[in-house]
């Protein structure tokens, strides 16, 4: 019975360590799946959330870029009734919503710009062609959000 126990385990070794001798070695796979799977899985998911944001933030930065974006804004900002319900320091929203294609000499725009500043919000909306390389506004106003108040901006 000694003689039995000494092959199968040879020098003294402990049962499992035979087993690992026997084994081939293991594969860099087969060692890191357990941490590589999910760290993979988000890191692949932010990826693409990151990728569809920037695509968004490009989109949105070129549309902010156009002139009719630009004009409109400044007409609000400098407006004095919209100043007086709104506050002095008048900004926009980040995301507006609307259509609009621009080319160098004709275009249109139809898109509602959120504004804010310290004393209310509203809307500007805007609505325009671009004729000869020439915007023609047809609706430049203001709504006050929380009341009934609509400013025109086209108004001298």
């Amino acid at each position: 019975m000694y003689e039995q126990q000494t092959q199968q385990q040879p020098f003294n070794q402990p049962q499992d360590q035979v087993d690992q001798a026997q084994q081939p070695p293991r594969g860099w796979w087969s060692r890191n799946w357990r941490w590589f799977v999910p760290v993979g899985s988000v890191v692949f998911v932010l990826g693409g959330v990151g990728f569809i944001l920037a695509i968004f933030a490009l989109i949105f930065g070129v549309m902010k870029s156009t002139e009719v974006y630009k004009t409109a804004l400044f007409e609000a900002q400098t407006n004095p009734a919209v100043i007086e319900h709104l506050g002095n320091r008048i900004e926009d929203g980040l995301i507006f919503t609307g259509n609009m294609e621009v080319n160098p000499s004709s275009g249109y725009a139809d898109i509602v710009i959120p504004i804010s500043g310290q004393k209310g919000s509203g809307s500007l909306y805007v609505q325009a062609e671009k004729v000869a390389g020439s915007w023609q506004y047809s609706i430049l106003q203001v709504n006050v959000h929380d009341s009934d108040i609509a400013i025109d901006l086209l108004e001298d």
